[in-house]
């Protein structure tokens, strides 16, 4: 027997799968995370990918990395908005003053029948046979 190991390819280390696609997000940053106890989504990005663990859009609107974000996430095919709370983990600075933000969600940050929801919806958008 041969002691030499196969490596093993990683594909993917994310948590959750990431759906990439085109979604209206509505949002509201605040520096304190109390402040989005009143804070309604005012603010327009549209997002590159979102999973159950967090969203990233792109948005003219200045955002801070580590700001909190109260967001409505509007995905056609759901009857309502997912509404998420988060916090900004990256920004990045795009052509044009756009800037790429990626939110991760809080561990309370989305209802458990919103949360079932977007989890339908993903897994159902990973599992559709691409032919029909």
């Amino acid at each position: 027997m041969s002691d030499r190991k196969t490596p093993i390819q990683v594909i993917e280390k994310r948590r959750f799968l990431r759906l990439d696609d085109y979604f209206k997000v509505s949002f509201q940053p605040a520096t304190e995370f109390g402040d989005l106890e009143t804070a309604e989504p005012v603010e327009v990005g549209y997002s590159k990918n979102v999973s159950l663990g967090g969203v990233a859009f792109v948005t003219d609107f200045e955002v801070e990395d580590g700001a909190y974000i109260r967001a409505s996430i509007m995905i056609p095919e759901l009857d309502e908005p997912v509404d998420v709370v988060g916090q900004v983990v990256r920004v990045i600075p795009m052509e044009g003053g756009q800037r790429e933000v990626a939110v991760k969600f809080l561990p309370f940050g989305i209802d458990e029948d919103q949360r079932s929801r977007l989890e339908l919806f993903i897994y159902d958008h990973f599992l559709k046979d691409p032919n029909e």
